[in-house]
């Protein structure tokens, strides 16, 4: 009877939870000019036309739509906590934190887990760490990839193995915009990826700093638009105080549970 009780409760919340069919992702960002156009920052591989246009003015929000099957924070959250009080294994996640070197991907990584869990002081990572630690009810493995020229061979070791990318940018950056852009295209057009539907978060991270590219920016020089058979999302970030980070992590979080869901 109880199993009963708990398989019903169960199916009417994923019922619930799957049901939403359309995610709204908002990126606050200044358009640079009266009644400028947005450039959708989220791409859906499922239904790339889905991801909308909208109108904006001075300083105010870019909106794209993802109508791909999934649920909003709210509906994540109630799943969650259900699945907390039933006691339900918590899903494993393997994600590979990718950029160039001093992008703040380790700074940026360190801003993903638990409070306790973070380090006072965050140096250069040589080689690769690998850091795991507990979010939104998944058991993330996250393996941090240095960015030096010398290390990047070792990023497609790991290829086969991950269930989503996170590629860091320094927004400040824009003369090696294209050396990001070379990275990005030689990781999306691997073998062991090219074919493989799994969600693409990007940080356009350093945002508080002088002379930073807006997302849209940082969009236009990776040539994101035509990242079609992907699903991604863009979000400015600041690594150093988390601002950011919270956004991009729970896009994946929904991403991974869609994905899970689909299975």
């Amino acid at each position: 009877m109880l199993h009963r009780y708990i398989s019903t409760t169960f199916s009417l919340a994923s019922r619930f939870f799957f049901s939403q069919t359309v995610k709204l992702s908002v990126v606050m960002q200044s358009c640079g000019g009266e009644n400028a156009e947005a450039v959708p920052t989220t791409r859906t591989a499922h239904s790339p036309s889905a991801a909308m246009k909208q109108r904006a003015c001075c300083g105010c929000y870019l909106w794209s739509f993802d109508e791909s099957v999934g649920g909003s924070r709210e509906s994540m959250g109630l799943f969650k906590n259900l699945a907390n009080s039933l006691g339900m294994k918590k899903q494993a996640v393997r994600i590979l934190v990718v950029g160039l070197d001093n992008s703040g991907k380790t700074t940026l990584v360190n801003h993903l887990k638990p409070k306790k869990l973070q380090s006072h002081e965050v140096a250069p990572t040589v080689g690769f760490q690998v850091e795991e630690f507990t979010k939104y009810n998944l058991s993330f493995t996250v393996f941090d990839m240095s960015g030096q020229s010398r290390y990047r061979s070792l990023w497609e070791n790991y290829y086969s193995d991950v269930q989503a990318i996170i590629f860091v940018m320094d927004s400040t950056d824009s003369i090696r915009m294209c050396v990001a852009k070379d990275e990005l295209e030689q990781i999306i057009q691997h073998k062991d990826l090219a074919s493989k539907k799994i969600p693409i978060l990007f940080f356009a991270n350093k945002m508080d700093l002088a002379h930073s590219l807006t997302p849209v920016e940082c969009m236009g020089h990776l040539e994101l638009d035509k990242l079609t058979n992907k699903t991604w999302h863009i979000t400015a970030s600041n690594a150093i105080t988390g601002h950011g980070v919270e956004e991009g992590i729970q896009w994946l979080a929904d991403q991974l549970a869609k994905a899970k869901s689909r299975k």
